[in-house]
């Protein structure tokens, strides 16, 4: 597409490079295996039951198979929720690297719902372990990874820059 004074502002925008695309891909994967795994050591028997004694002690009105249930509530929303924008992120990669064009506000958008998913833990359940660690540098890497594209966003910008200094 030639570049002219009308198409100037269309042009800001890019695609993912391969490099920045496999970032994410392996990011999020890395975020939902560990997710996963998790999950699953969660879900036994013995963990549950040590979390619900520990709750259990602060509050007597409840019995321990109701905490138990509320528990495995609490694991499987978390877990669905963070899947779900793990998921989208990768389709609106995919989407990235081929047929959309993405700008500054893609990075603004997806830094804040990676802040998000990384902080929900620390307010809610105040447990840290070593899934945890595996999850905030699984989302270094896609910091990373937006530190690259908005690397990308303004190189393209100043090729477009120069492109139109020479149309005038």
């Amino acid at each position: 597409m030639q570049i002219t004074k009308n198409n100037y502002h269309q042009n800001k925008k890019i695609n993912l490079s391969n490099t920045t695309f496999y970032i994410f891909l392996i990011g999020a994967a890395i975020y939902i295996l560990s997710i996963s795994i998790g999950l699953i050591i969660n879900f036994s028997a013995e963990k549950l039951s040590d979390k619900a004694n520990t709750i259990l002690l602060s509050n007597q009105t409840m019995n321990i198979q109701d905490i138990i249930l509320e528990l495995k509530r609490r694991y499987l929303i978390s877990y669905l929720v963070s899947a779900l924008l793990i998921i989208s992120f990768i389709v609106y990669s995919v989407l990235a690297k081929n047929r959309i064009r993405i700008g500054y506000g893609y990075c603004l958008i997806w830094a804040i719902v990676w802040l998000a998913v990384i902080v929900a833990p620390i307010i809610l359940t105040k447990v840290y372990d070593v899934f945890y660690i595996i999850n905030c540098m699984a989302t270094a890497s896609i910091f990373i990874g937006m530190f690259l594209v908005v690397k990308d966003l303004y190189l393209h910008r100043e090729l477009l820059r120069t492109k139109m200094a020479r149309l005038k």
